[in-house]
C-alpha cells in the first residue's frame, strides 16, 4: 500500500474517531438546515444534489479545468482568467450563503 492510499483511508476514519471522542455522531439523510430551509423530502435533496453537481462538472468543462486547478495552477501562472474566475467563485459563494444563512444558520 501506498502514502496515498493510507491518506485517503485516513480521512473517513479520523473523522470517525473524532466524532465518537466528542460523542456528536449522527447520521442522516437530510441535513438538519436543508430540512428547516427545504423540506425533509430526500428526493428533493437527492434531484438539487445532482443538479448542483452537474452544473459543476458542466462548468468545470465549459471552462477548460477545475476549481482547484483555476485557482492553484492558473492563479501561481499569473493567469488573468484564474484571476477572474476566483474572485467570481469567491463572490458567488458569498452571495449564496448570504442568501441561505440570512438568519444566521444553525448552530453546530
Amino acid at each position: 500500500a501506498t502514502y496515498e492510499f493510507f491518506f485517503v483511508l485516513g480521512i473517513p476514519v479520523g473523522a470517525f474517531v473524532a466524532t465518537m471522542a466528542t460523542a456528536r455522531f449522527r447520521t442522516r439523510v437530510v441535513p438538519i438546515e436543508w430540512r428547516r430551509r427545504f423540506g425533509s423530502n430526500p428526493g428533493r435533496r437527492l434531484v438539487w444534489s445532482f443538479v448542483g453537481g452537474f452544473l459543476l462538472l458542466f462548468g468545470a468543462r465549459f471552462g477548460g479545468g477545475c476549481t482547484s486547478g483555476h485557482m492553484i495552477s492558473g492563479i501561481s501562472q499569473l493567469a488573468i482568467s484564474s484571476f477572474v474566475f476566483s474572485a467570481a467563485l469567491f463572490i458567488s459563494g458569498i452571495v449564496t450563503a448570504r442568501l441561505l444563512y440570512r438568519d444566521g444558520g444553525s448552530r453546530c
